[in-house]
């Protein structure tokens, strides 16, 4: 149960959105997270423990890019 005034579940075990991006041959991956997107490295980690602990999949994400923005 959540905190009052706060969503009592956040649905983590979702599919990735990969987008390509210019700058790299690598794709982008982004969650959905309560009407906005968590993007790589966050997502990745997010969607690594999922993979692992709710399906017990041996999933690398080191493959995946992180936002230009986070490159600076």
């Amino acid at each position: 149960m959540g905190r009052p005034g706060q969503p009592a579940d956040a649905d983590f075990d979702v599919p990735p959105r990969l987008l390509a991006i210019p700058e790299s041959d690598r794709p982008l991956l982004q969650l959905p997270l309560l009407d906005n997107w968590v993007n790589a490295p966050t997502a990745a980690i997010i969607y690594q423990f999922c993979q692992v602990a709710l399906h017990g999949l041996e999933t690398r994400v080191s493959h995946y890019e992180q936002p230009v923005f986070a490159w600076k």
